[in-house]
């Protein structure tokens, strides 16, 4: 279903001369319920390799199945809560006929997983998902906020396409979607050590609001990109790259942690908190 009753757009032609490769477009189009199990593979195969043996090879069969499922989870949960939003909803004249009216629809639901079709026909050449959840960023203006907007994640390029503008397309084409849905802002979260991710989403415009504390593993940059004026100023960027091409360093401003507003006993105890905490517990403290 398509979210508010907005029709399909249908492929998105990006163009990536800006973005600095020598292809002309690139094609992105709204994936099928039925790609989903596939383009949960690629999403996994883009961390770890096919080839592991073992427990690693068992840990890759476990996260595929919740990369699966969520993507389930997210795809009928939006489908569900869209359709009761609507037949629900109270229609309205416009012209000659009755239509819904989208005003009532639960945004929450809003979801979307757009892909790339290899020109070899080997499949997907990449996929990304946008949903909807509550965004904290910036801290000093959303830390207890629980408004719903666009999400980015699962984004993933096969290794042998890479390098020719799918995750840029991808991504610009999640940000044209959340314009469509009547969002000024998208934000997203990615490891500290994914370097090639932060590159491309700091050269998209993307500010690193907020960094886990570096005892968290894996460790989290959390971003925000300002899609529209209404959209909340950004706050300094914690994020510098420093050098040009594939060679390039990633630096971070330690001063910028993402912490939960209650949690004092991580500020002062650091990884030692939860058992700070289970100590408290048990004496009653």
């Amino acid at each position: 279903p398509q979210p508010l009753g907005i029709p399909a757009l249908g492929l998105s032609r990006f163009s990536a001369e800006s973005a600095g490769w020598e292809m002309s477009t690139v094609q992105v189009r709204q994936a099928e319920d039925e790609e989903v199990g596939s383009l949960s593979r690629l999403v996994v195969s883009a961390f770890v390799k096919d080839d592991s043996q073992g427990f690693k090879r068992m840990s890759r069969a476990m996260l595929w199945v919740n990369v699966y499922l969520g993507m389930v989870d997210r795809l009928f949960t939006s489908s569900f809560v869209q359709g009761m939003s609507l037949a629900l909803a109270p229609k309205v004249q416009d012209g000659t006929e009755m239509v819904w009216n989208s005003s009532n629809v639960d945004r929450s639901a809003l979801h979307a997983i757009f892909t790339i079709d290899d020109d070899s026909g080997d499949g997907h050449g990449g996929v990304v998902e946008l949903s909807c959840g509550p965004c904290r960023l910036p801290l000093n203006t959303r830390a207890y906020s629980t408004e719903q907007l666009p999400y980015i994640s699962n984004l993933a390029v096969r290794e042998d396409c890479r390098g020719r503008g799918f995750a840029t397309a991808l991504v610009h084409r999640c940000e044209q979607k959340a314009l469509q849905w009547g969002f000024p802002e998208v934000f997203l979260d990615t490891n500290c050590d994914n370097k090639p991710a932060l590159r491309l989403y700091h050269d998209r415009g993307y500010v690193t609001e907020m960094l886990d504390p570096p005892h968290q593993s894996p460790r989290k940059a959390y971003l925000r990109k300002r899609l529209g004026s209404s959209a909340p100023a950004h706050v300094a960027d914690a994020l510098s790259i420093e050098g040009e091409g594939n060679d390039f360093a990633v630096r971070f401003d330690t001063s910028s942690m993402y912490l939960m507003p209650e949690s004092r006993l991580e500020q002062a105890f650091g990884p030692f908190a939860q058992l700070i905490s289970a100590l408290g517990f048990i004496l009653g403290i």
